[in-house]
């Protein structure tokens, strides 16, 4: 049985709240096209950022204009009239003056088929997402890229949206065989101001597998302040109690901690283990010249990757690991050649996340 945990960081739409078209930022926009047009040599962003402004400026007429153009970059809902001219635009004042803001921005599509190949070949019985956008863009992944001729892979697909401002929420993913028992979800809990504990959610699985095993799994997302304060960590250690060291449990997500941070250490006194700790723990090295340094807060030597993910599991289910491992092929390194990626992954943008796959498989 393999259970595996990755952050997608959306399947489909990044959250670019801020990045919307601004009719006063007309002559910025302008300047910035021309200061990056005169650049002798120009970068895989620069391009990237001229092909934004090229959309943000509307220079492409190339496009068959129609009666409503949502514009991708732009972030805004544009009306077009009959004559082709620049047309009244929604707003939320004036009804079709000015621009509606867009929070999304859309995924170049080979991020998404990254994220689903990290996924597939990584093959797993039992999958926990982080940083879904939706139930709907969820069944919808799984429909077109984690389907065979039989069908889903996962028919069993679970999405609860939490505290995240920009709606992204965890999802849990499970083949034939497997059955989701209980759920439990922390979404409410707040601290002593009055402020959600958990930034995303904090949620607990009880999951039977094939043959009868039992796997109670507590899946998460930190970030911002529940992480700064500690609180969050300290209530994950109150609501796994005291009888954890004889408990088939399972702790993932992001964390967004490092390995050495002192906040890990309810977690730790717990007597939780981290898989990448386990002797058959296995991950591609470094190619670069430092590939044996071990860079502060990375997974280990040759992994100089920053550790903001985790898999612990307790006592049980760490000695009955026969093989776990890491999947960092779909992250793009900033120094290259740093690991083995994609052949298909050519650049930043392309990259399934910024955050590898974790996964362990148990006798």
């Amino acid at each position: 049985m393999r259970l595996a945990t990755f952050n997608v960081q959306n399947l489909f739409h990044r959250h670019c709240e801020g990045f919307m078209i601004d009719p006063d930022r007309t002559l910025d926009y302008h300047e910035e096209f021309t200061s990056l047009s005169s650049k002798p040599i120009k970068g895989v962003r620069d391009l990237e950022r001229l092909r934004e402004l090229s959309d943000l400026l509307g220079f492409d007429a190339s496009k068959t204009p129609g009666y409503l153009e949502l514009r991708p970059m732009g972030g805004g809902l544009f009306a077009r009239t009959n004559d082709n001219g620049k047309g009244m635009s929604a707003g939320a004042v004036s009804d079709w003056k000015g621009w509606v803001p867009v929070k999304n921005k859309v995924l170049d599509p080979w991020a998404t088929r990254h994220k689903a190949k990290v996924i597939r070949e990584l093959d797993a019985d039992i999958l926990l997402l982080q940083e879904v956008e939706d139930r709907s863009a969820l069944r919808y992944f799984s429909h077109k890229y984690l389907s065979d001729t039989g069908g889903p892979i996962y028919p069993q697909l679970l999405f609860l949206e939490g505290n995240d401002g920009r709606g992204l929420g965890l999802a849990l993913l499970m083949k034939k065989g497997f059955r989701l028992d209980s759920l439990r979800t922390y979404v409410n809990e707040v601290d002593s101001q009055g402020r959600p504990l958990f930034g995303t959610d904090l949620q607990r699985y009880g999951i039977k597998c094939p043959g009868g095993k039992e796997l109670i799994v507590f899946s998460t997302n930190l970030t911002g302040s529940e992480i700064e304060n500690g609180k969050a960590i300290l209530r994950i250690k109150g609501l796994m109690g005291p009888d954890v060291l004889g408990l088939p449990i399972v702790l993932a997500g992001s964390l967004n901690i490092p390995r050495y941070s002192g906040l890990l250490e309810p977690i730790k006194a717990l007597g939780l283990l981290d898989i990448t700790r386990h002797r058959s723990f296995s991950v591609p090295l470094d190619r670069a010249k430092d590939r044996d340094y071990e860079r502060l807060g990375a997974f280990g030597p040759g992994v100089n990757l920053l550790q903001k993910d985790f898999l612990w599991v307790g006592p049980i289910l760490f000695d009955a690991i026969c093989s776990c491992g890491m999947d960092r092929r779909g992250i793009w390194p900033h120094k290259r050649p740093q690991w083995k990626v994609f052949r298909t992954l050519k650049r930043i943008g392309q990259q399934a996340s910024e955050h590898p796959l974790l996964w362990f498989d148990i006798k």
